[in-house]
């Protein structure tokens, strides 16, 4: 709900042969109208940047792994493009 006019999204959502969306939690206003909701990752629980400097970004490894089927955002973009073909 942080874009305006979200029912303009809901609605256009709604129209679409197929949606998937990745979230960390389940949203009614907005998963309602999708076919697939993936668990995403936690910031904790996936690598992620937390300094730059420069040309220098320093990264920090996950401290917990993933709960349940929760990925890191680039692992659910690999396996979904792998799955495509």
């Amino acid at each position: 709900m942080i874009w305006p006019e979200s029912n303009r999204y809901q609605e256009a959502l709604g129209k679409l042969e197929f949606s998937a969306a990745v979230d960390y939690y389940e949203r009614p206003w907005t998963h309602d109208y999708v076919d697939l909701l993936l668990p995403a990752a936690m910031c904790h629980e996936r690598m992620a940047p937390f300094a730059s400097y420069g040309r220098k970004i320093y990264f920090r490894d996950p401290c917990v792994a993933p709960a349940g089927q929760a990925r890191e955002d680039w692992q659910i973009v690999l396996e979904l493009g792998c799955a495509l073909g």
